[in-house]
């Protein structure tokens, strides 16, 4: 039995916080491209929101949009609730209609929201993206205390981490 080869196509997108609802936070969420790619694309979400199954679970269907595909990760501009409650029913049912149908209907959407988008920089060095994320314990041994709070590319986190082991040699 041969794994369809939509699943090898699993991204990583984000599911921005909702700013009229405090308790939302913006949280990774994996995603099974139907139409499109990680950059832009519509599919189904494959694992439940960390702030409640309110905003968004497994089996709906979502579209997204990068504001830059070279330096962050798409957002999420709409989402929908399918009756499909696990990755497998959606793939066992005309995923390939309703997925088109709905990156359609938001085409004008997406393209609106990606010009609100901002592109996000590093705080230290100018230079967009963000770097990779590390444990808080990781991040506050290595990453000086005065750009812990920061955002940070994978160039200065790479930097500050020789500068951590250096002294650490040092020592």
């Amino acid at each position: 039995m041969h794994e369809d080869p939509l699943r090898q196509r699993l991204v990583k997108v984000l599911y921005p916080a909702d700013p009229d609802e405090a308790e939302t936070r913006t949280e990774a969420i994996w995603v099974l491209p139907i139409v499109g790619d990680e950059n832009e694309g519509t599919g189904i979400i494959l694992n439940d929101s960390v702030s409640g199954k309110a905003r968004f679970q497994v089996g709906d269907i979502a579209t997204w949009i990068s504001a830059s595909p070279a330096t962050q990760k798409a957002e999420i501009v709409a989402s929908r609730r399918t009756p499909f409650r696990t990755d497998g029913e959606f793939l066992s049912r005309e995923r390939t209609q309703l997925a088109q149908g709905f990156h359609a209907e938001n085409e004008a959407l997406r393209m609106r929201r990606v010009k609100t988008m901002a592109v996000l920089c590093c705080e230290v060095c100018g230079n967009p993206g963000v770097g990779r994320l590390l444990p808080d314990e990781v991040w506050r041994a290595i990453i000086p205390a005065e750009h812990q709070s920061k955002v940070l590319c994978d160039s200065c986190i790479d930097r500050f981490e020789k500068a951590a082991r250096e002294g650490a040699r040092a020592a």
